[in-house]
This record gives structure tokens, sequence and C-alpha cells, in this order.
């Protein structure tokens, strides 16, 4: 079965550096926060995710869904 996302909320914090998502999953709803890695410049070169509630709803496929997901958002 091929699991959908969606967004249904998100929040900025720190000067867009740290977001948090609230993102639905197969009936599930998830809270990640996702901490953007800058350079001096405000170049991204890396975006740390972190599901703060829901992990232990989620199966080891939909956590990586999840991480992948939110690593293309802007």
């Amino acid at each position: 079965m091929d699991a959908e996302i969606k967004e249904v909320s998100k929040s900025v914090v720190y000067y867009e550096r740290e977001t948090y998502h609230t993102l639905e999953i197969n009936g599930k709803n998830i809270i990640v926060c996702v901490y953007v890695k800058q350079d001096a410049r405000f170049s991204i070169h890396d975006k740390d995710v972190d599901i703060i509630q829901g992990k232990e709803l989620l199966t080891k496929e939909e956590q990586e869904k999840i991480q992948d997901y939110v690593k293309e958002l802007d």
C-alpha cells in the first residue's frame, strides 16, 4: 500500500531555520520538526528531520517516507 502524506499545518520559528509541520499519513497525525542548516551566505545545505510526536504510531516504511517528503519541502 502506498502511503499518501498531506501537510495539515506549518509553523515557522527562528527566522525560518526551524519549522514544525503537522502531517497526516494513513490517517495518523504526526508532528515533525525540521531544522535547516545554513552557511554564512544563508545557502541551505542540509536539513535535520525529527519526528517529535507520533513516531511510535508509524511503521519503518512510513518513517522513511516522511523523511523523504519533508526534505523536499521548501
